[in-house]
């Protein structure tokens, strides 16, 4: 688990999760999509996070949740998205993130999350489990 410092910006890791597009890139070390299982370990974490209220006010416009002085249910992830990104865009994952497919989602909120509440964010990959169309992980 790798922790870090400030939120990764999502642009540089599109950029890189996109490299194994690119004939023989994933052959290089630092780009995704070599294959094999995923490293135990592989995560990142990072402390205080919030949802600051002018992009959570337009989250809750664009996707039609009602404006209220906590984050809607589905806003955790929108702050956790990077470093999923920072884990599928790494050297050591095993795959190409353009083209998995994503099959699931589970929301379970135990409380309301006021905006700007600091949280904790840890995100890490499980091991590979066999599916009929191939593997998954979560």
């Amino acid at each position: 688990m790798t922790t870090l410092e400030n939120t990764p910006s999502i642009l540089p890791l599109y950029v890189k999760a996109a490299l194994p597009l690119i004939p023989g890139a994933s052959s290089l070390p630092f780009v995704p999509g070599g294959g094999g299982e995923i490293p135990a370990g592989l995560g990142f974490e990072i402390s205080g996070v919030s949802g600051e209220p002018e992009p959570v006010a337009e989250y809750a416009k664009v996707c039609g949740f009602q404006l209220r002085d906590s984050l809607p249910p589905t806003y955790p992830h929108i702050l956790a998205f990077p470093l999923h990104m920072a884990i599928m865009s790494d050297g050591s994952f095993p795959f190409g993130a353009v083209g998995l497919v994503h099959i699931e989602n589970e929301i379970t909120q135990l409380r309301p999350i006021r905006v700007g509440e600091p949280l904790d964010i840890k995100v890490t990959s499980s091991p590979l489990a066999a599916h009929p169309k191939g593997s998954t992980f979560s």
